[in-house]
């Protein structure tokens, strides 16, 4: 079960300096006690939004692959929890900090990333290096469906939080991938021509039709924010 669940502006917008406003504190609760109600431990994000927060990887970080090139087969590392933080990185661009995260207070994640077969050498020796796990979702371009079955299939996740960035967001909803969109809309308009949309222009489908969504709950939050949950009319897994 795929739930997309974001903070966002009035005006579709997810990053900006509204964060900043005392009037969104209440919404950046609402969205913490919106996370709260999925009881989820697996948390997805696209390769913008983990760069933002731990930065971009380098040749500074490599560690060398050796002689004997890595095969491009899955690597699941040992892990002592059970919640994780999947990244979507199909070229190897995310600098870790370790194969461990706890982000704002939450329970320690295992990291998995998600890569394609173009990805080098060095980035997985640099991954194994830190005993991340990984998976290969296709050639050249992912296939979500595949990463899905794979999170199912190697981790037992049956529920899954994606968090953004809008690409990531719009290429699984054009994927038919989402099963609910649940959005705190907080009191607040983005001004910034840089802010990006929950829902961005997705290079992976960048003609995808339109998708008609059914209303589930609507639900007034505290600080005058509100919390929309939708059903997508597209969703198509097996």
């Amino acid at each position: 079960y795929v739930i997309c669940l974001m903070l966002s502006t009035v005006n579709g917008k997810c990053s900006g300096s509204f964060y900043k406003l005392p009037e969104v504190d209440a919404a950046r609760a609402a969205n913490a006690v919106a996370r709260s109600f999925y009881d989820c431990g697996s948390i997805l994000y696209g390769s913008r939004t983990m760069t933002e927060s731990y930065g971009t990887y380098t040749p500074a970080d490599a560690k060398e692959a050796g002689d004997g090139a890595f095969p491009r087969t899955d690597y699941l590392a040992r892990s002592e929890v059970k919640d994780y933080m999947i990244s979507i990185d199909p070229a190897g661009t995310v600098r870790l900090p370790d194969k461990y995260i706890v982000r704002n207070g939450r329970p320690k994640a295992h990291v998995i990333e998600v890569l394609s077969e173009k990805v080098s050498d060095d980035y997985l020796a640099y991954l194994r290096s830190l005993d991340v796990s990984y998976i290969f979702g296709g050639r050249e371009t992912l296939d979500l469906s595949l990463v899905l079955h794979k999170l199912w299939k190697y981790f037992q996740i049956e529920k899954l939080l994606i968090a953004g960035g809008g690409i990531v967001n719009q290429t699984f909803l054009a994927s038919g991938l989402i099963d609910e969109i649940s959005l705190i809309i907080a009191p607040a308009c983005a001004g910034e021509a840089s802010a990006v949309s929950v829902f961005e222009p997705s290079p992976f489908s960048p003609n995808s039709e339109p998708v008609p969504l059914r209303l589930l709950e609507c639900r007034t939050m505290d600080g005058g924010s509100v919390w929309l949950r939708y059903a997508p009319g597209n969703v198509h897994k097996a």
